[in-house]
């Protein structure tokens, strides 16, 4: 498969988890009002309205669900200004999932780049930590790549060049403890 064509691909997959992802809204305008952000490729105000209104309607959330919304986050470079509010959507208790978002982990030096631990599967305790490179000012660079790790285990790394890799790695966090029910 050509890389345009892994490209379209990977696009085609996550409008499919953006399309899911509105359809937890209850009222068919906010559907179709976030529906729409994807269509005009207003994905950062998409977010923004999907995290908003599900906080402000009280929706319920999955931890696994939770972590798809975190993932597109990072995927459209605004992980950073909905955090805290991706990570304070309200849990279902009727289907907890595995998952567990982080919004503020400390991040780990390794080598030239710094590991922040992202997201935890609570059942077998592997990480999936953002691959970050440090500005001269001190900030992190927009992801480089993933780390899934467990311990004992060798790390899974996915390079962010590769247009799926935060879907990739987030199904290598949770794929191995999932059970039915969890999405």
């Amino acid at each position: 498969m050509s890389d345009r064509d892994k490209r379209v691909a990977a696009y085609a997959a996550e409008g499919r988890v953006w399309t899911r992802l509105a359809g937890l809204l209850p009222s068919p305008e906010d559907v179709e009002l976030v529906q729409d952000c994807w269509d005009i490729g207003e994905q950062e105000g998409g977010l923004w309205q999907l995290v908003e209104k599900l906080l402000a309607q009280g929706v319920r959330v999955d931890g696994c669900t939770r972590a798809e919304i975190a993932a597109m986050a990072v995927q459209w470079d605004v992980w950073d200004q909905h955090r805290h509010d991706i990570v304070a959507l309200p849990d279902d208790p009727a289907r907890p999932g595995p998952l567990r978002v982080y919004a503020d982990m400390e991040p780990v030096e390794e080598g030239d780049r710094l590991l922040v631990p992202w997201i935890r599967c609570t059942r077998c305790d592997r990480i999936l930590s953002r691959s970050h490179e440090r500005t001269s000012w001190g900030m992190l660079h927009y992801p480089s790549g993933y780390l899934v790790t467990l311990r004992g285990e060798a790390p899974l790394e996915f390079d962010n060049e590769e247009p799926d890799a935060v879907w990739a790695a987030l199904a290598a966090v949770s794929a191995p403890c999932r059970v039915p029910g969890d999405d």
